[in-house]
């Protein structure tokens, strides 16, 4: 697995890869979610509007925790973008 870079977090977290120059208007905010089912396989959340990460407390282990949020950043990277690629029939 590849390593993962600060700016994916932050966009990931924010929506942009870097800290804007008049900084945010919220402070981020890093939230342990509680009460999943046993074996649970989610992957960590961010909301880019409040500024909020959520971690699963379930992912007690290293690897178990990389593993899940390489899988959430790679994912959620796209978020809100349109590739071309995804849609041929409109090329």
């Amino acid at each position: 697995m590849p390593g993962i870079e600060l700016s994916e977090i932050m966009q990931f977290v924010t929506g942009s890869p870097a800290v804007p120059v008049i900084g945010f208007e919220e402070k981020l905010q890093l939230t342990f979610v509680h009460g999943c089912v046993s074996n649970c396989k989610c992957f960590p959340t961010a909301s880019t509007c409040d500024l909020v990460l959520r971690i699963p407390v379930h992912l007690v282990a290293i690897e178990d925790f990389k593993t899940s949020f390489h899988g959430a950043l790679k994912d959620g990277f796209v978020f809100g973008v349109v590739y071309m690629s995804y849609f041929p029939y409109f090329m």
